[in-house]
């Protein structure tokens, strides 16, 4: 198990292993858990519309998925009162979170655990500060 001050880092996954990530992380419930991704980025960023999504491994098993939307993109989240320019990656960090908490709240353990393995490399993220800002 890693902690605070371990390194955790991420990786993009090849284009030929894309089609295997949700459900090899998600299981039965990759659908419920990519639908949410979606649906958050477009609550967070008006200026989301669709497209492609790099997906990454992290090395301490977690996975996360970030929209290519240029260098950075304005998000806000009403419920914490925040209202900023992020990157195009912790965007998709952000969004990920909310859907993995939402699919766990829906009975998914594996989004469970992927919420609290990506919530841990939040501390290793250049961005860390303002992802806790929109989360917490």
């Amino acid at each position: 198990m890693n902690t605070v001050n371990e390194s955790i880092v991420e990786s993009i996954i090849p284009e030929d292993q894309r089609l295997e990530q949700l459900p090899k992380q998600f299981g039965q419930r990759f659908l419920l858990v990519e639908n949410a991704v979606y649906q958050f980025m477009e609550q967070l960023c008006e200026q989301y519309n669709g497209g492609y999504w790099e997906f990454y491994s992290l090395s301490n098993g977690g996975f996360f998925m970030a929209p290519v939307m240029g260098n950075t993109v304005k998000i806000a989240w009403a419920e914490n009162y925040f209202e900023g320019t992020v990157t195009a990656n912790a965007a998709g960090i952000i969004a990920c979170l909310f859907a993995y908490s939402y699919a766990a709240m829906k009975g998914s353990e594996q989004a469970a655990e992927m919420f609290h393995k990506l919530r841990d490399y939040i501390h290793h993220h250049e961005e860390r500060d303002l992802i806790f800002k929109v989360v917490d």
